[in-house]
């Protein structure tokens, strides 16, 4: 008989710099506890392992009600639910991932980390789903359903990805995380354990995709409710304004602003919406979405300025300069293969042509 694990000791550490070797211990460590969770205290045996993966819905899949789409799509894909909880997840913890994942952008733009902690902060706790694929032959769990997840960023993405059937449109709203392959599995529970050690206690055994969709349909209850869509945030916050005004007339013009942009620094706006007083306020799930699609982030543009500052390296040794600027966009969080950066370049080439003739 299996014996349940003991809490396990320590603190999660993030990896700094280019200490790859501390990362690397690190996520030994984590991996020998995540191990221990899932053998020990899911019951999952040796023969399973490479079957299992988890998948960890955030606070915005839960706001807009994604779980019935995710699961029924999950479903056709082989996954089957086992587990599943509400867990009091905090952004640090998700950092704390993030951070040890190889293949993951070393950082971000600011506002998109802004709006992802404004996303934690709302109160509404992630869900963790444990998965199994029965069967797992050339690839494990893991690996399949990172491929069927999809990017972040929805000009790497294909109609047929997770992420796209449930609707993300904006990086800030990717709606799920999942681990790439069975070692992140393992480092991964291991962290979400360190930040829980009764993990297991706040996850139910499921016995079918009804049962799964029943307890997460009695959890969200309590949850509010925004579909998270750019048009009814806009309209609902632009009726809001017109009860304050004339003192909010300016947070409409800026709104104005940044609708016909399509993107920029929203601070203004967003740190205008939240000190509404009166009776009459914003939903912070509107102003959350405003400022997620007001993050939209721009490859070409930065592209665009690393051709040239590139442009004079190019003039010589034009593949080089190429692959300094794929390597660059990588760690900038560009997710798309070397065909696609390729593509992006021939478009963007095409499109400076185009304008220089225009000019003519």
């Amino acid at each position: 008989m299996q014996q349940p694990s003991t809490a396990p000791t320590g603190s999660i550490t993030h990896p700094k710099g280019s200490d790859g070797a501390k990362a690397c211990v690190d996520r030994a460590r984590f991996a020998a506890i995540g191990r221990q969770l899932l053998v020990n205290d899911f019951g999952i045996s040796a023969d399973r392992v490479r079957n299992v993966t988890f998948a960890l819905f955030f606070p915005e899949a839960a706001v807009s009600r994604k779980f019935g789409t995710a699961l029924e799509y999950l479903a056709s894909h082989g996954f089957h639910p086992i587990y599943g909880g509400s867990i009091d997840i905090c952004f640090d913890t998700v950092a704390t991932i993030r951070s040890h994942d190889e293949q993951a952008p070393k950082e971000l733009p600011p506002l998109l980390v802004r709006v992802m902690r404004m996303i934690f902060e709302q109160g509404v706790s992630p869900m963790v789903i444990m998965l199994e694929k029965p069967g797992c032959k050339d690839a494990c769990a893991s690996s399949l359903l990172s491929r069927s997840k999809g990017s972040v960023f929805k000009g790497d993405r294909r109609q047929d990805h997770l992420r796209t059937v449930l609707g993300s449109k904006c990086a800030a709203f990717k709606f799920l995380h999942a681990p790439d392959h069975s070692d992140a599995l393992m480092w991964e529970l291991g962290i979400l354990h360190l930040a829980h050690p009764d993990l297991h206690n706040l996850m139910r055994r499921y016995d079918s995709r009804d049962d799964a969709l029943h307890h997460i349909a009695e959890t969200l209850t309590t949850q509010p409710f925004n579909p998270l869509t750019l048009s009814q945030s806009v309209t609902r916050t632009r009726d809001v304004l017109k009860q304050t005004e004339p003192g909010t007339h300016a947070l409409g013009q800026e709104l104005d602003r940044l609708i016909a942009v399509g993107q920029g620094d929203w601070s203004e706006l967003i740190v205008g919406l939240e000190a509404l007083g009166g009776s009459v306020q914003v939903d912070p799930w509107d102003v959350i979405t405003l400022a997620a699609h007001f993050t939209q982030v721009d490859w070409s543009r930065d592209l665009s300025e690393l051709k040239h500052q590139y442009r004079a390296m190019a003039a010589h040794d034009q593949t080089q300069a190429l692959r300094l600027i794929y390597d660059t966009l990588r760690d900038r969080g560009f997710r798309g293969d070397w065909p696609l950066f390729l593509n992006s370049c021939a478009a963007l080439d095409a499109q400076e042509q185009s304008g220089a003739c225009d000019q003519t």
